[in-house]
């Protein structure tokens, strides 16, 4: 996967290489680590992925009165987890990283003659407005909910996202939770994992291996290379 720094994209080599395996929807993961680490950057590169970069010159008209290449004629990257409608549940939501990604979803969706066209729907929501996951049902899309550390919302508000982690698969429905304890996690949305992503601040090997023995057998050399 490319790394690159979203506020310098002149300099489109790739900063580091990572894991070039991203989750295959419909899937859970829990995203874990200490707050300024860089976990939710994370996220919105895979949201982005390879095509942020690539149609970033039309976004920001750098390319102004340029001939836009035909549907075909160039390749112009692709998004690391796709979906179809991407909802991000955020308290605080002045957040740049979102506003980055909804510029971009925007744009990809803005014009269907474009090579880079999806159709493809963002929103961002409070906590307070997130539809009962019934609303959801035989939509024919494929839907990523992102919850954005919401581990300090009252109970009422985390018991809200719990259906989503149980059930969501059902309905062609993926789900990110970030956080910055996984303890601090309510324990129906661990149970229901099916990824974890640990991070910077996680704590010591110890407490890796509790984290990891619930889910796999032959956590010890997982917890390790963890550290």
């Amino acid at each position: 996967m490319e790394y690159y720094e979203l506020c310098k994209l002149d300099e489109i080599i790739p900063l580091k290489k990572q894991n070039p395996f991203a989750p295959r929807h419909p899937f859970r993961l829990l995203v874990v680590s200490i707050s300024e680490s860089g976990k939710t950057s994370m996220v919105v590169h895979l949201l982005l992925g390879s095509k942020y970069p690539k149609i970033y010159p039309w976004m920001f008209g750098e390319k102004h009165g340029y001939k836009i290449p035909k549907e075909g004629s160039k390749n112009f990257g692709k998004k690391y987890i796709p979906c179809d409608d991407l909802i991000v549940v955020a308290q605080y939501q002045d957040e740049e990283l979102w506003e980055a990604v909804q510029c971009f979803y925007e744009f990809i969706a803005m014009d269907k003659q474009t090579p880079w066209y999806e159709d493809a729907r963002f929103k961002l929501i409070g906590p307070e407005e997130l539809p009962n996951i019934s609303s959801f049902k035989e939509t024919g899309r494929f839907t990523l909910i992102i919850f954005d550390d919401l581990a300090g919302e009252p109970l009422a508000t985390q018991l809200k996202t719990i259906p989503f982690f149980r059930s969501g698969k059902y309905e062609e429905i993926s789900v990110i939770y970030i956080a910055q304890r996984f303890y601090k996690t309510h324990p129906n949305i661990c149970a229901n994992l099916k990824y974890i992503s640990l991070h910077h601040g996680c704590g010591t090997l110890d407490s890796i291996k509790r984290i990891l023995k619930d889910t796999y057998d032959d956590y010890e050399p997982l917890a390790k290379k963890s550290l």
